[in-house]
C-alpha cells in the first residue's frame, strides 16, 4: 500500500508522508537549546565529569578515548548531560558535527563551543533527531546557514529554527530500530575496507624499509650499522647524519598584517596543504613579504610538518615538485635539501624517519626541531643502487597507492549510501516494511 506524500514546504527536505510535520528545533525540545561551560580544559580526574568538548568527537559522532579531560563537579553540575542529549558543535572547521549522549558510563558536562538539545520525548526521540542530523537534508541546511554569514559559525539562535521531520513517536522507534541494524552493517563494511587501508599501508612501510636498508639484492655481503633500528646494512653502503648530506631550513615567520591576496602575494605552504601524500590547494595563506631566498621552495625539496598541535601530524612530508615550486613555507614547516632527495624522500616515509622523529619529541612537546632533524641517521648506498632502489619504490609505491585509492572509493560509496540511506527514511520518502 502505497503512503500519500505531501510537500514539506522545505526545498532540502522535500516530500513528506501526509500524516507527518515538519517543526523547528526549538519546538521538539524539553528546554531551551543551552550552551556550555566556558572553562579551561586542564584537568584529567576520572573519578570528576567528563569535559566533553568540540575536539572529543568527529564527523562521525564517536567519542574518542585519548583527549579525556574533566571538570570539578561543583563546576559541572549546571552542565551535566542526560542520556539522550544531543550536542551541537557551534563553530571551529567541523561546526555543525552532532554527537548524542547515550550509553556514556559515568558523569559528563559539556564546552563552550557546544550547545545542548534535550529532545522532548514525546514529541521527538533522540535517536531519530541524531539520525536526522546525519542526513544530506541537514548538510544541505548547514550550508544554506554558511551562505548567509561570513563567518562559519551556527549558534543557538540558527539552531533554534533548524526545521525537522516529525513522524509520530511509533514510526520514530520503527526506523530508528531498522537504521540502527543497517548502519551497523554499513558500518562494519567500511571498518573492514579501512583494516585493508591498514594492511596496505603496513605492506608499503614494509617495502620502503626493506629497500632502504637491505637494498635490492638479497646475495650481497652485509654488515652491522651498529645502530639498533637500522639494523644490518649492504657493505658497500654508509650511515650518514641528515646534516652532512643536506641542509634543514625552518620556515617563515609572519603576521596577520602580510596576508594579502592570491593576485598580491607568494603561497605560503602549510601543513594542511599536505593531505596523504599529495598537495591540497584548498586551504591556502598568500603573504605580501619579503621571502629570503632559501625560503623559497625548489624542485626537490622536502617539506616537512615539523611542529603541529596533533602529534601524528609531525614528520608527514611530501616531495616538492613543478606545482608547488618557488612557493615559501610557513614557520610550522621545514625544508630539507640536498642533491639526494628522490632516495631521501623514501626515507622519510619510512619508518626509520617516523622511529627517530618520535623518538626526538617530548611528551609536552609536539615539535620536529632543525637540531632532531639534522642529527638523524640514514643508511646511504651508491648513487646507482640509490637510483634502481628510487625506480623499484616508485613503481611498487605507486602499485599500493592505487590499490588504496579504489579502497577510499569503496569507503566513499559506503558512506554516501549510509547518507543517503538515512535521509530516505527520516524523510518517509521509504517506509519500514511491515
Amino acid at each position: 500500500m502505497s503512503i500519500l506524500m505531501k510537500d514539506s514546504g522545505v526545498q532540502w527536505i522535500g516530500d513528506i508522508p501526509e500524516n507527518w510535520k515538519v517543526k523547528v528545533l526549538k519546538r521538539v525540545l524539553a528546554e531551551p537549546l543551552k550552551y556550555g561551560a566556558n572553562e579551561a580544559a586542564e584537568f584529567e580526574n576520572t573519578d570528576h565529569p567528563r569535559y566533553i568538548r568540540i575536539t572529543d568527537f568527529g564527523n562521525d559522532g564517536l567519542l574518542k578515548d585519548d583527549t579525556f579531560k574533566s571538570l570539578e563537579p561543583q563546576i559541572a553540575e549546571p552542565y551535566l548531560l542526560n542520556e539522550g542529549d544531543v550536542l551541537f558543535a557551534r563553530s571551529g572547521a567541523t561546526v555543525g558535527k552532532t554527537f548524542q549522549f547515550k550509553n556514556y558510563k559515568g558523569k559528563a558536562c559539556f564546552a563552550g563551543y557546544l550547545i545542548k538539545a534535550n529532545p522532548q520525548n514525546y514529541l521527538i526521540s533522540s535517536d531519530f533527531l541524531y539520525y536526522f542530523t546525519k542526513s544530506p537534508a541537514y548538510d544541505t541546511w548547514k550550508e544554506s546557514i554558511f551562505t548567509q554569514a561570513t563567518i562559519q559559525n551556527i549558534g543557538a539562535d540558527k539552531y533554534a529554527y533548524l526545521p525537522v521531520v516529525v513522524p509520530s513517536i511509533k514510526i520514530q522507534k520503527r526506523i530508528t530500530d531498522f537504521l540502527d541494524k543497517a548502519t551497523l552493517q554499513i558500518d562494519d563494511a567500511i571498518k573492514t575496507k579501512e583494516k585493508q587501508l591498514k594492511t596496505l599501508e603496513a605492506l608499503k612501510k614494509s617495502i620502503i624499509h626493506k629497500a632502504v636498508t637491505k637494498g635490492l639484492d638479497d646475495s650481497v655481503e652485509m654488515i652491522d650499522s651498529k645502530i639498533e633500528w637500522i639494523g644490518d646494512i649492504p657493505k658497500s653502503w654508509r650511515v650518514e647524519k641528515l646534516k652532512y648530506i643536506g641542509k634543514s631550513i625552518i620556515g617563515l615567520t609572519y603576521s596577520p598584517n602580510d596576508v594579502t591576496d592570491k593576485e598580491n602575494g607568494i603561497h605560503v605552504l602549510r601543513s594542511s596543504n599536505i593531505q596523504n601524500g599529495k598537495m591540497d590547494f584548498g586551504n591556502n595563506v598568500y603573504v605580501d613579504k619579503k621571502i629570503p631566498e632559501n625560503l623559497i621552495t625548489q624542485k626537490g625539496d622536502i617539506l616537512i610538518c615539523s611542529r603541529n598541535g596533533s602529534r601524528k601530524l609531525i614528520g608527514k612530508n611530501i616531495l616538492i615538485d613543478e606545482s608547488n615550486c618557488n612557493c615559501t613555507f610557513g614557520a610550522f614547516m621545514t625544508i630539507f635539501r640536498s642533491n639526494m632527495n628522490k632516495y631521501l624522500y623514501f626515507i622519510f616515509n619510512s619508518t626509520l624517519f617516523s622511529h627517530q622523529a618520535g623518538s626526538f619529541m617530548t611528551s609536552t612537546i609536539n615539535q620536529l626541531t632543525i637540531n632532531a632533524i639534522n642529527n638523524m641517521k640514514v643508511p646511504i648506498p651508491p648513487k646507482d643502487e640509490q637510483k634502481n632502489i628510487i625506480d623499484y619504490l616508485t613503481i611498487e609505491v605507486e602499485k599500493i597507492n592505487t590499490l588504496k585509492e579504489n579502497v577510499k572509493k569503496q569507503i566513499d560509496k559506503l558512506k554516501e549510501y549510509k547518507k543517503s540511506l538515512i535521509y530516505e527514511y527520516v524523510t518517509g520518502k521509504k517506509q519500514i516494511k511491515g
